[in-house]
């Protein structure tokens, strides 16, 4: 083990000049491979990205909050949270559900895609895009037969123009 550490600190020593700085027993240790090394840096990776995602998706939340004049406990009043749970989400510190999301959106009232709107800059909901949203939103929650029959009244109406 000494030798592979010796050996990597003289070989080593051009690439990783900042460890003559450190007491020797701390740089074997931090020299020794780890056999789950590759592993671990990957999982690093996903926890830094899925922080990343916690906190764009909180600061987009607050974004809409804040432009429908609403505070986190009037926010949390209408998606049935505690306010203190919609801060936690709004700084990414929460891993919030999908179903969460889905009363958050609902309480803002706007489509939950728009809490992914932060993916592109380029993204923006015309008032066609919303209505249409709203109009699937309806269908989703229907029979069948009712949503038949709007598909063709929905044809009828488009066949005139």
């Amino acid at each position: 083990c000494s030798h592979f550490v010796l050996k990597l600190l003289c070989h080593g020593a051009s690439t990783l000049g900042f460890l003559h700085q450190l007491p020797v027993s701390y740089e074997a240790t931090w020299l020794l491979p780890r056999p789950d090394f590759h592993r671990l840096v990957v999982s690093s990776l996903a926890r830094r990205a899925d922080r990343e995602i916690l906190n764009l998706v909180g600061a987009r939340i607050k974004v809409l909050r804040k432009e429908k004049g609403l505070s986190q406990e009037a926010l949390g009043e209408k998606g049935g949270f505690h306010f203190t749970y919609i801060g936690q989400v709004e700084r990414g510190e929460k891993n919030v559900s999908l179903i969460n999301l889905g009363k958050i959106a609902e309480a803002l009232e706007v489509n939950i895609s728009q809490l992914f709107a932060y993916v592109s800059a380029e993204i923006e909901f015309t008032e066609s895009d919303i209505m249409i949203q709203d109009i699937v939103s309806m269908l989703r929650e229907t029979s069948p037969n009712k949503i038949r029959l709007s598909r063709n009244i929905i044809r009828e109406l488009l066949n005139e123009s």
